[in-house]
């Protein structure tokens, strides 16, 4: 049987400070590490490339179609592909059972989950936003899309879908200000594509859905167990829902 070829890709813009870590822990489980990166005007590219990677660019549109640049670019010398963002890495469990599953060819369309353990100014949290899963090993990935500007999802069916133990350590920000960046590019993206409702009905969800999303996080979730790091991390998801109608609103008196 000829060998399976497996390439880890890392999604960038300006992560000078994260991607050299990314790729020099893809590179242990994966031969080729390749680094889409979204026109950076940081050092981005440069330490990509001294880590070892492979870089090529992209101008970012939204998040699904950068996904599928990396496909369309990798599918016709690759069986498998594990995404990865800048500020990820895999556990070492997770690791080497990538490196199993990719040793073989893909019989057919298929991709794997994993769970992602979230970090927070420098430490787990546990309660706040506790372990979600993703859906980042894709084998036979010549016919896959992406879809969705932000939050993108894949044109799989669940039952296409396995779980592969192990996790991927969410390194998520150093500061608030790269969190406060981040909100601020990502929202743009989710009003896009979000539903407008009237101006009246937009200035009552400003006044409740923040407040709301702040008690899901703080008090339904437990975060307040997580100390100060669980305060905020819920204080911000509030604010990014206010930023999000904020915007939303601003659309509205627009027109």
């Amino acid at each position: 049987m000829q060998n399976s070829k497996a390439a880890a890709v890392i999604l960038t813009f300006n992560e000078e400070n994260n991607v050299a870590n990314a790729v020099t822990n893809a590179s242990l489980y994966f031969e080729d590490v390749f680094v889409l990166d979204s026109l950076s005007t940081d050092n981005t590219v440069a330490k990509a490339k001294e880590a070892g990677a492979k870089v090529f660019e992209n101008k970012f549109e939204d998040y699904a179609s950068q996904r599928n640049c990396a496909l369309e670019k990798l599918k016709a010398d690759y069986d498998w592909v594990f995404f990865l963002d800048a500020d990820e890495e895999l556990n070492e469990e997770l690791g080497k059972n990538v490196q199993y599953i990719t040793s073989k060819q893909p019989n057919n369309q298929i991709a794997y989950e994993m769970k992602r353990i979230n970090h927070f100014l420098g430490q787990p949290l546990n309660y706040t936003v506790g372990p979600d899963y993703q859906t980042r090993l894709l084998g036979k990935f010549d016919e896959l899309e992406y879809f969705s500007k932000v939050h993108e999802r894949l044109n799989l069916e669940k039952e296409q879908i396995k779980q592969v133990s192990g996790h991927i350590i969410h390194k998520d920000v150093s500061s608030m200000q790269y969190l406060f960046n981040k909100t601020n590019n990502q929202s743009d993206l989710e009003v896009e594509q979000r539903k407008l409702y009237s101006l009246p009905h937009s200035v009552f969800r400003l006044l409740n859905v923040p407040i709301r999303t702040f008690l899901s996080h703080y008090v339904m979730k437990r975060g307040f167990l997580d100390g100060y790091r669980g305060f905020l991390y819920s204080y911000h998801k509030g604010v990014y829902r206010a930023v999000i109608i904020s915007k939303q609103i601003e659309k509205l008196l627009q027109k």
